[in-house]
């Protein structure tokens, strides 16, 4: 018995929107990094 819409390809599709999304996060978040190390380090050199 199959179950519906656990076949192989909907698990890889899953897999592959899964990894799209962790990605895009990790660019958010480093992006993120960046964003605060550039205002802290103008912050710190304007004082």
């Amino acid at each position: 018995r199959k179950f519906r819409g656990l076949s192989k390809q909907g698990l890889e599709q899953a897999a592959h929107t899964f990894g799209i999304v962790r990605s895009l996060n990790l660019v958010g978040a480093s992006l993120e990094i960046v964003v605060d190390c550039l205002a802290t380090g103008s912050l710190h050199s304007s004082t």
